[in-house]
Parts: C-alpha cells; sequence; structure tokens
C-alpha cells in the first residue's frame, strides 16, 4: 500500500467515478455528460453541440452558421451571393437563366405573365366574381 488512496482506492466498475477515474480510464463509472461544459470521450458537435461546438470550423452547423457566413461547416449554396450555385436557377445579377425575367430572394426565377397570360385571368376574375354575385357570395353593402 503507497497510502495513496486516490490511486490505490479507486475501483473501476464499482459505479462510482473516484478519484483518478476519467471517462477515459473507466467510461463505466464515468460517462460523459452532456451539458456539463466539457467536451469529451464521444461527445462531438453533432451528439452534444452544447459542450462541443465552437463556432464556424467545427465541422457542425450549428446556431446562426449558414451556408453563407460558414461554408466548411454548413456545405450547400448560398443564395444571396450573386454566384449561381448548384440548386439555383439565378443569385442576384447572375440571373443569365432566367432569360429576361428576374431573380427571386429564394434564387428562383420569377416570370411575369403574357399579355395574354394577363387577359386570361383577367377573365377568370370576372367570372368569379359573377358567380359570387349570382349565389350570394358578394353582396354590395347598402347604406
Amino acid at each position: 500500500n503507497s497510502g495513496n488512496c486516490c490511486s490505490d482506492c479507486a475501483s473501476c466498475g464499482d459505479g462510482v467515478c473516484e478519484c483518478g477515474e476519467t471517462c477515459n480510464s473507466c467510461l463505466t463509472d464515468c460517462p460523459p455528460t452532456c451539458g456539463d461544459g466539457v467536451c469529451e470521450c464521444g461527445e462531438n458537435c453533432s451528439n452534444c453541440p452544447l459542450d462541443c461546438a465552437t463556432g464556424c470550423g467545427d465541422g457542425c452547423c450549428t446556431g446562426q452558421e449558414t451556408t453563407c457566413n460558414c461554408p466548411s461547416d454548413c456545405p450547400g449554396a448560398c443564395c444571396g451571393n450573386n454566384i449561381k450555385e448548384p440548386g439555383e436557377e439565378c443569385d442576384g445579377t447572375d440571373n443569365a437563366e432566367c432569360e429576361g425575367a428576374s431573380c427571386s430572394a429564394l434564387c428562383k426565377c420569377i416570370v411575369m405573365p403574357t399579355v395574354s397570360e394577363w387577359g386570361m385571368i383577367a377573365l377568370v376574375l370576372l367570372l368569379l366574381t359573377g358567380l359570387a354575385i349570382k349565389f350570394g357570395l358578394y353582396r354590395r353593402q347598402v347604406r
């Protein structure tokens, strides 16, 4: 007996995390606890972001990270950077694919109706208004 109870008394497997035991030396007695502020033994930013997420560059897309402000952690197209990337129809001023239409904030081409399509829309609205009046769904207010 060396007189050092810390090393002599600790017994891995007794269900108590004692002096000298850690999750590295005795995982059965000292399992990692997510949320304790220490990223340890099997915890990572995916299974325990509270302890392990350190910000952009940690390999996990968490918190305020996006494809635009942290592409290393959040891969994918960054809508709004004026560069058309895979999955985008257009992006800001890079709207050559839209053929005269404009680019939306969601990086999709906005196609405006043609003159004949506007005429069809007006006709449908007139018909719907007429039906609403006929079936009493629309009433003029009488004062």
